[in-house]
């Protein structure tokens, strides 16, 4: 009687033991799961940021001094002279920069990327892009009947401004160049 007891026991303590092993396994293996999930989204932002990066060395910086230079009365007066079809060339340009930011926004809006890793990697010009053409955004939606276009650059740029705010560099001033003549 006393063997059976015994073994029951043993058997029963096994069995917990198991169960307990089995746990801890599923722990570990969910553990491992998120780790691995956080570093893939880690270098699906490192990826994005780079090829970001690349843009801007293969044309967006030198489509943005000609396109922050811009100068307009109004909407009209913006559409004759840097519209698709009187300045495709500047249109393309402009378009470019615009889409990348918004693209940027979107993202950091659906938490893909945080401000701080764009802001660290990229810069906070959108800032001043999105400062110059808000008002012909804000016409194009209406032209368009589309309320969100370039709702991301619009969100990028608040984002990054709200950021240099809280580091205490007060938002961003207007865009400044200084060439070799004004030296």
């Amino acid at each position: 009687m006393v063997e059976q007891v015994t073994f029951q026991t043993i058997f029963q303590f096994l069995q917990t033991v198991s169960i307990m092993v089995g746990i801890a396994y599923y722990l570990i293996i969910l553990q491992n799961q998120q780790k691995t999930q956080k570093m893939a989204a880690q270098t699906r932002q490192i990826q994005y940021l780079m090829e970001q990066h690349r843009d801007i060395i293969q044309g967006v910086s030198e489509d943005y001094p000609e396109v922050v230079s811009t100068q307009w009365e109004d909407f009209d007066d913006f559409v004759e002279k840097y519209g698709i079809v009187n300045n495709p060339e500047n249109a393309s340009k402009r378009l470019k920069i615009w889409r990348n930011d918004n693209i940027a926004g979107l993202m950091i809006r659906d938490g893909l990327i945080d401000v701080q890793t764009y802001i660290d990697y990229i810069g906070d010009a959108p800032i001043q892009m999105w400062n110059k053409y808000k008002e012909i955004i804000a016409e194009y939606r209406n032209v368009f009947e589309f309320p969100d276009y370039m709702s991301g650059m619009e969100y990028l740029a608040k984002e990054l401004d709200e950021y240099r705010i809280k580091k205490g560099w007060g938002p961003k001033g207007p865009i400044i160049y200084i060439t070799p003549s004004d030296k």
